[in-house]
């Protein structure tokens, strides 16, 4: 097994009893992991003979445990989101449009209704008699020169 060193400048930082220490704790572990028919009879000269420690600096791996890599967001979610930001900004406006001219249409189909409503026929499209004839000559004449019917009403008179 190989161990780094805990200060990583030093390879032989590494005590004598850590050493042994590591060295016992395999030794157990083998013990108890081999099954005592497959292996045979093995002393424990035998198995203190396979376990080796070894001190060496393993490079390549530079990181501390106190370092927290900052998370970093990567652009094309930046632009996702700018892109899902603008398309609901032109869902909003496109709906308040359509709501303001959908309320104008309706407005407007209001006020053409009562437009339709407050239509009087024409006075002047009646059907004209002899009477209505006679009453639009008097009206004219009333206008135009009432001292002429004044007379005309004073001969019927008498």
């Amino acid at each position: 097994m190989i161990v780094e060193p805990p200060v990583s400048d030093n390879a032989s930082s590494l005590s004598e009893g850590v050493r042994s220490d590591i060295e016992q704790i395999l030794a157990t572990i083998v013990r108890t992991s081999i099954d005592k028919e497959a292996a045979g009879e093995l002393t424990e000269q035998d198995i203190e003979e396979k376990i080796v420690v070894s001190v060496q600096q393993f490079f390549g791996n530079n990181a501390t445990p106190n370092d927290q890599a900052t998370p970093v967001i990567p652009w094309w979610i930046w632009v996702v989101g700018g892109i899902l930001v603008i398309v609901i900004v032109l869902l909003v406006v496109t709906l308040l449009f359509a709501k303001k001219r959908k309320e104008n249409e309706e407005e407007l189909e209001l006020m053409e209704l009562q437009q339709r409503e407050l239509f009087v026929d024409d006075i002047n499209e009646e059907k004209e008699t002899e009477s209505t004839v006679r009453r639009k000559q008097l009206e004219k004449m009333a206008k135009e020169k009432p001292e002429e019917l004044c007379e005309i009403i004073k001969k019927l008179d008498n």
